[in-house]
């Protein structure tokens, strides 16, 4: 079975992006904007094989 776990960052916030990316997330590349602040987000994507 393979499970997915999936966040949005704000692209601006590098300590959180570094959270992400040490723990084994990997953007995939899909952007999309957070329409409150006008702030680009990214989308984290984890992938477990169970």
């Amino acid at each position: 079975m393979i499970r997915e776990a999936v966040v949005w960052v704000l692209e601006g916030n590098a300590s959180a992006r570094a959270f992400y990316e040490k723990n084994n997330y990997c953007p995939d590349g899909k952007e999309k904007i957070f329409k409150r602040w006008n702030k680009r987000e990214i989308r984290y994507i984890k992938t477990a094989f169970m």
